[in-house]
């Protein structure tokens, strides 16, 4: 308050007048800035949120290292949710089971998220794939970094080594 009646003082009304002006103009300026800055932090924010990727570290060539590795065909598939978080819940008929440390039904339901950044996979019904995967919360899970392959395009060398039971041990 003592700079402005220094200023009333010596300037007069008219230089008041304006320097009150100037004053409620920086300030008007200034939550334009805040609102800017705001504004872009919000979309640095969501850009970050959707910037996240599937790293699968080492590509497996069998299913060995997975709580469970079959051979089936997709008899069904039922989709849940909505994208990006989309999920399959696939109806499998096992012709095979390569690895499994509990008992397993002829017909099973493997969930796999769909989304490339969730690490997700489609599979095709009527197609035979090796599917391996993981349990969580009694449901059985795969997704792109694990051993799920089509069966048909499997080579040679990897389709004798499926088997984690008669595999020899070093």
């Amino acid at each position: 308050m003592y700079k402005f009646k220094n200023i009333l003082q010596e300037k007069g009304q008219e230089s008041w007048r304006r320097y009150v002006f100037k004053e409620k103009h920086i300030k008007q300026l200034d939550r334009n800035a805040e609102m800017k800055v705001l504004v872009i932090l919000t979309v640095l924010c969501l850009s970050v949120g959707y910037g996240n990727s599937c790293t699968c570290v080492g590509v497996p060539t069998n299913g060995c290292d997975s709580d469970y590795s079959i051979l089936g065909t997709v008899i069904g598939v039922q989709p849940l949710g909505t994208p990006p978080n989309d999920e399959r819940i696939y109806t499998v008929l096992v012709q095979r089971i390569y690895k499994t440390d509990r008992p397993l039904s002829f017909i099973l339901q493997i969930r796999a998220y769909v989304e490339g950044s969730l690490c997700g996979l489609l599979l095709t019904p009527g197609r035979q794939y090796v599917i391996s995967g993981y349990y969580r919360n009694s449901m059985m899970w795969t997704n792109a970094c694990l051993y799920t392959r089509l069966f048909s395009q499997i080579p040679l060398n990897e389709k004798l080594n499926l088997d984690c039971y008669n595999r020899p041990r070093y």
